[in-house]
């Protein structure tokens, strides 16, 4: 809190979790600091946007969630799929940690479908090889990307009391744009 407000920094990006998040963000507010606040996925909580969480307007207002794939009430298949198991499952949660779980496992999902299809013995080493160049798609829960490469996309949000997750889809950027373009251009 102090270096954000020695340096008067105007944009300040969190990688933190949550519980600090909340504690940065407040007390930058109480120092009579206003940054734009960039949050990476693991640093934001729905929670913030809770009608009774005390910083609730502060972070609709002047915060960006960066993620690598769309929030719980994104429109596609995956996510769709996702949504209809939850509910199945009994689960009643928009939880961006639950969204971030399902779409982690395609990766997995098509690194098994690969070795079933190569007709390879099912074996840890098969396995990994398969791991190590494969593209994975997610039904459209996130950009399709090849594994073992640099991530070159990612998904630029606004918080949101009122989104199912509490996250607005803003955008999804890859590498011929950048985050402070979406957020600030």
């Amino acid at each position: 809190i102090e270096g954000i407000a020695a340096n008067q920094l105007e944009v300040v990006m969190l990688a933190t979790g949550p519980t600090q998040t909340a504690e940065i963000v407040g007390g930058v507010a109480q120092a009579g600091l206003s940054p734009k606040w960039i949050a990476l996925a693991p640093a934001y909580n729905d929670a913030f946007v809770a009608p009774d969480f005390a910083l609730k307007d502060l972070m609709e207002s002047s915060m960006y969630v960066t993620a690598w794939g769309a929030p719980y009430s994104y429109d596609s298949i995956g996510h769709a799929k996702m949504r209809a198991a939850l509910t199945a499952s009994g689960v009643d949660s928009t939880s961006s940690f639950l969204v971030a779980g399902w779409m982690s496992q395609y990766s997995l999902e098509s690194a098994l479908r690969a070795l079933v299809s190569s007709g390879d013995a099912m074996t840890r080493a098969n396995l990994r090889q398969k791991l190590t160049s494969l593209q994975v798609s997610s039904d459209n829960m996130m950009m399709s990307y090849q594994l073992n490469s640099p991530s070159s996309s990612s998904v630029i949000g606004k918080p949101d009391g009122s989104a199912a997750g509490g996250v607005q889809l803003l955008e999804f950027v890859s590498t011929d744009e950048s985050v402070a373009d979406v957020c600030f251009g």
